[in-house]
C-alpha cells in the first residue's frame, strides 16, 4: 500500500470511528431507549465511556406466611448500560445472623427486577437491601424491612389483647374485660377511623387503635356490641360493617387495626355463601341477642 493509499484508508477508517462515536455521544444526549444495529457492536468497548451510573430501584414489598417478595423498578441511565442488580440480606433474629454473619450478604445477583426469598417461619422479619450497577458505577443501596404475615383462624387471627374474625360484610373484634365489668360502666366510640373502649369502673383503656379498613360508624346503630361470658371469662364484642363488603377472598381484610399482625389472607376461609349479596351474614352468630341505639347495648336499651 502506497503512504498516499494508507493515508486516504486512515481517513476513512477515522472518520468513520469519529462518526460512530459522534452517533453514539448524540445516543447518549438523546436519552434513547434502545441502541440501533450498528452501534450494538461498540456497547462493549464504549460502554466504558458512556455509561451512566445507574439511576436508585423504587423497591416494593409483599409476603405471605412462609415467603417474602421484592419488587423494584428502576428506568435505566442510559443505553449502554447494561444494568444489573443486587440484593443482599440480613436479619434482626439473632439466631439466622449466626448463620449468615453479622453483615449483609449476597443472596441475588441478575438482571431480574424481583426476588423472593421462600421456607421462611411465619410472622418472621427480615431486612433487605437493593441496589443498581452497571459499566459505569452502582446506585445507593435502597434499605427495607418487611416479615411474613401470621397464620390465620377462621378469617382472623388472635393479637395479645384481642381476637377478631371476619366475613365478606363484618368484621368481629373480641377483647376480654374485667369480670366486674357492666354494660353501664363501658364507653365503646367508632369515630374517625378508630375504635375506643373504655371501662369507667377500672380506668382502663380495652382496645384503642385505628380500624384497617373503612366502616359505616354514624354514631347511630352502625356498629354493634354485647358482653358475653364464655366459661370463666367476660368478653366484650364489637361489630363493624365494612364500607366495601370484599368480593373475594384476597379482598379480605389482614387485619382488624392498623397496629396488629398481617395474616395471610390466602389461608383464610371463605364461605361460598359469601358469593352470594343475598345471604351475607353476621361474622359468628346470628343477630339475635345483638342491638344497638345510640351506641347503648341491648341490656341498657330493655332497662331504659
Amino acid at each position: 500500500m502506497s503512504p498516499e493509499d494508507f493515508i486516504v484508508f486512515a481517513g476513512a477508517a477515522l472518520t468513520l470511528v469519529l462518526g460512530w462515536i459522534t452517533a453514539a455521544v448524540v445516543l447518549v444526549k438523546s436519552d434513547a431507549k434502545e441502541l440501533p444495529r450498528w452501534a450494538k457492536p461498540l456497547k462493549p468497548l464504549l460502554s466504558i465511556f458512556l455509561g451512566q451510573v445507574p439511576r436508585t430501584p423504587k423497591v416494593r414489598c409483599s409476603s405471605r406466611h412462609n415467603e417474602i417478595r421484592l419488587d423494584w423498578t428502576c428506568g435505566r441511565s442510559s443505553v449502554w448500560n447494561e444494568d444489573m442488580y443486587e440484593v443482599q440480606t440480613d436479619t434482626t433474629d439473632e439466631r439466622v445472623k449466626q448463620k449468615l454473619g453479622r453483615d449483609f450478604l449476597r443472596s441475588f445477583w441478575g438482571k431480574d427486577k424481583t426476588y423472593t426469598i421462600g421456607q421462611l417461619p411465619a410472622n418472621h422479619r427480615l431486612k433487605f437491601r437493593v441496589r443498581a450497577m452497571n459499566q459505569g458505577g452502582k446506585s445507593p443501596w435502597v434499605e427495607v424491612d418487611h416479615r411474613t404475615t401470621s397464620i390465620p383462624e377462621k378469617s382472623g387471627g388472635k393479637e395479645t389483647d384481642y381476637s377478631w374474625n371476619q366475613t365478606n360484610e363484618y368484621v368481629e373484634i373480641t377483647v376480654e374485660v374485667p369480670k366486674t365489668t357492666t354494660s353501664k360502666t363501658l364507653e365503646i366510640e367508632v369515630k374517625g377511623g378508630r375504635l375506643r373502649a373504655y371501662c369507667r369502673k377500672n380506668g382502663r383503656e380495652l382496645i384503642e387503635g385505628k380500624i384497617y379498613g373503612p366502616v359505616r360508624s354514624s354514631g347511630l346503630v352502625d356498629f354493634v356490641w354485647e358482653l358475653e361470658t364464655v366459661g370463666g371469662s367476660k368478653l366484650l364484642r364489637v361489630e363493624l360493617e365494612k364500607t366495601r363488603p370484599a368480593e373475594r377472598k384476597t379482598d379480605l381484610w389482614p387485619k382488624a387495626l392498623e397496629s396488629g399482625l398481617d395474616f395471610d389472607v390466602h389461608l383464610m376461609h371463605w364461605d361460598r355463601a359469601w358469593d352470594n349479596r343475598e345471604e351475607w351474614q353476621h361474622v359468628m352468630r346470628s343477630e339475635e341477642g345483638k342491638f344497638s341505639v345510640n351506641n347503648v347495648s341491648l341490656d341498657d336499651y330493655i332497662a331504659s
